[in-house]
């Protein structure tokens, strides 16, 4: 149980949870249900059947869910961010929210779901890792905050950047081995052509180009 979090709900304002994670055990269980977060008839975060699930509950039930994506690979720190933006549009009487789901900064899902007075529990406790025992969470959560408000594109990014854990690498970009990493570092170029070479080997390491 996280102490104090229960009154962290996606209510008239939105709301933002942003949570540090990763998963262990085998990639099996990235197969099955887990709940990585859940508050009882207010909201849930977690895999469904290997894919994301971002849920909120309308009372006591579950009627909006934003599903999809793959699960990241086991053992790899994470950051995913679940956002709802309340919509208000009288124009074409859109009244509900804007659901979204952002990985490392990266906004993977998103979804309009009608809502037009959410009510979900303020009483309840925020649970980590516990659903019934086959939705258990099988993994470590280093850190979990919630805003009454959507987050920003920008202010997701600015989060990521201050997680020391998550190591993020633009697509089709790789790690280097640290034993190539080392040898390009210990090279000594004897001249500005030199230097450039030694440079496009390290880039050519990373892209492949």
């Amino acid at each position: 149980i996280l102490p104090g979090m229960e009154p962290c709900v996606f209510g008239e304002k939105g709301g933002t949870l942003v949570v540090t994670a990763r998963f262990t055990g085998k990639a099996s269980d990235l197969k099955r249900m887990q709940f990585m977060l859940n508050k009882e008839r207010s909201w849930l975060l977690g895999l469904t059947g290997g894919r994301w699930n971002f849920s909120l509950s309308q009372d006591g039930r579950w009627p909006y869910a934003l599903m999809g994506g793959d699960a990241p690979a086991i053992d790899e720190w994470f950051q995913v961010a679940a956002v709802a933006r309340r919509v208000l549009r009288e124009t074409d009487g859109r009244v509900g929210f804007d659901m979204e789901l952002y990985i490392n900064g990266e906004k993977r899902l998103s979804k309009y779901v009608p809502c037009n007075v959410p009510h979900p529990a303020t009483d309840t406790p925020v649970t980590i890792g516990v659903g019934n025992e086959k939705a258990n969470f099988c993994g470590e959560v280093a850190n979990v905050a919630f805003y009454d408000h959507p987050l920003n594109p920008q202010e997701i990014a600015d989060a990521l950047k201050k997680e020391p854990r998550v190591n993020v690498r633009k697509p089709g970009f790789v790690d280097i081995a640290p034993e190539l990493d080392s040898l390009l570092a210990g090279l000594k170029p004897a001249s500005p052509l030199a230097s450039f070479a030694v440079a496009g080997l390290r880039s050519a390491a990373v892209t492949g180009f």
